[in-house]
């Protein structure tokens, strides 16, 4: 080997002897080297963070889409169930009025009698008075007019537990306080239930 050429090799192994820098193997910074190798690395795990950064953020809206949601199907269930009330509310109202009054003039009554018990309810005014005569297969009983006033058209209607139903009597007009005997035939009927009323007008 030449005298050059151990003077090549000193430069690169001692640089701080020679003055001259040492030579470049990779050919180029070996920090930027470093910092290209670094740097994807990097990246991907800055990838990485924004993504999962960003399905937190998705779950959490969607928790709070469902939550309103619930919470929207919760109060219309309350609503409906309030107008549901307010219903059933307004028609037991209705069933309670039909009891006396106007609401009463074709209405009957939800009480089932037995054959051996008598009816004795007022509706529009009108007071009945019935009872079934089982030697005469036949309801007996009385109108009244309690009002002060004319009744129009008093009819009255008997409904059996068999499906039969008798009547309506001939309408009368009844006079204030005027009474009337009520005669509904019932021949060859069995029956364990019966319920009746009057009607008006």
């Amino acid at each position: 080997m030449s005298d050059s050429h151990y003077r090549l090799l000193g430069a690169a192994c001692h640089p701080g002897r020679s003055g001259q820098q040492p030579l470049d193997i990779v050919g180029g910074d070996p920090h930027a080297a470093m910092h290209e190798r670094v740097s994807p690395v990097n990246r991907w795990r800055l990838i990485l963070v924004l993504a999962s950064a960003a399905l937190l953020l998705a779950l959490a809206a969607c928790g709070r889409s469902e939550a309103g949601e619930h919470a929207g199907g919760a109060q219309s269930s309350e609503h409906a169930g309030g107008s549901e009330a307010g219903e059933h509310g307004a028609g037991a109202a209705a069933g309670e009025g039909g009891g006396s009054g106007a609401g009463g003039h074709g209405e009957e009554s939800g009480a089932q009698y037995a054959p051996d018990q008598t009816f004795d309810q007022t509706r529009a005014g009108a007071r009945l008075i019935l009872a079934y005569d089982a030697a005469a297969q036949a309801f007996t009983g009385t109108v009244e007019n309690t009002t002060s006033a004319a009744l129009s058209q008093v009819r009255v209607e008997v409904h059996l537990s068999n499906g039969v139903e008798l009547g309506p009597t001939t309408p009368v007009d009844l006079a204030p306080g005027q009474v009337i005997d009520v005669t509904l035939p019932a021949p060859n009927q069995t029956f364990t239930a019966w319920n009746a009323h009057p009607e008006v007008g």
